[in-house]
């Protein structure tokens, strides 16, 4: 795949991610609990439905899931490629966005 002519879609992405996780924590400290889905937080009103999907339109993911006494969430844009776990993907974990895996790592289940 040739790369993106517009790297300005992977900045715009991240801008996407960290605002959907300020919603995310915004709702945190109204509820004291994570949302369901991203859609609850759209619904609320806290983010703008287009915000629900990354620059090459596909859905950001949310996957809320308990760590010990503590809920956390991942948020994913599958990159320019739209495959889960490659490098181009921009993962965003608890409101800090993730360094990007290698160019030369293996796809790993679940990432």
């Amino acid at each position: 795949m040739l790369p993106d002519p517009r790297p300005g879609r992977r900045y715009a992405a991240i801008a996407n991610l960290q605002s959907l996780s300020r919603a995310i924590e915004q709702y945190r400290v109204e509820h004291q609990t994570l949302p369901a889905s991203l859609a609850v937080v759209a619904g609320m009103r806290f983010i703008d439905p287009r915000e629900l999907t990354d620059p090459w339109n596909r859905a950001n993911r949310y996957e809320p899931r308990r760590e010990g006494e503590s809920w956390i969430y991942t948020l994913r844009s599958l990159g320019e490629d739209g495959i889960d776990g490659t490098p181009d993907d921009i993962v965003v974990q608890g409101g800090k966005l993730d360094q990007p895996a290698s160019p030369d790592s293996k796809a790993l289940p679940g990432r």
